[in-house]
């Protein structure tokens, strides 16, 4: 993964649909996150269910989804980003704390990962996060 300086100021989005992918949250839960992400400007959310991750990033943002399902199941949250503004970016992660919900795992689809499958791009996080986490502590 790469790591992209954002400009907290721009509002200009990358092409393609506006929205956020929810996953690991309850119902109520994606009710406030869906409620937020609108007041933040973020048009659409989607919430991704279990038996849907292995579907690649793209397929779950335009909905190009066949009916078979998954068995992988994460216990992780995890809120990726598509077609955002730097500036809706850098809102919603740093407000997201008021909403008193468990941190998730935040990425942004890019037009590499856009072909990941969800799974994947989580199981990758979760890799990079105990990665940060051995950094940190080597570091102290």
């Amino acid at each position: 993964m790469s790591f992209t300086k954002i400009d907290e100021n721009s509002i200009e989005r990358p092409e393609g649909k506006n929205c956020i992918l929810a996953y690991g949250y309850s119902q109520e839960e994606n009710s406030i996150i869906n409620e937020f992400s609108k007041k933040i400007g973020i048009e659409h959310f989607i919430h991704i269910p279990t038996e849907k991750t292995h579907h690649t990033l793209e397929e779950l943002v335009i909905n190009n989804l066949d009916n078979s399902t998954s068995i992988s199941k994460i216990n992780e949250k995890a809120i990726v980003f598509n077609a955002v503004s730097d500036k809706e970016l850098n809102e919603f992660i740093s407000k997201f704390k008021l909403l008193n919900l468990q941190r998730p795992l935040f990425a942004v689809v890019t037009p590499t990962s856009k072909s990941w499958k969800f799974i994947d791009l989580i199981t990758e996080l979760m890799k990079e996060r105990e990665e940060f986490k051995k950094l940190h502590t080597q570091n102290k």
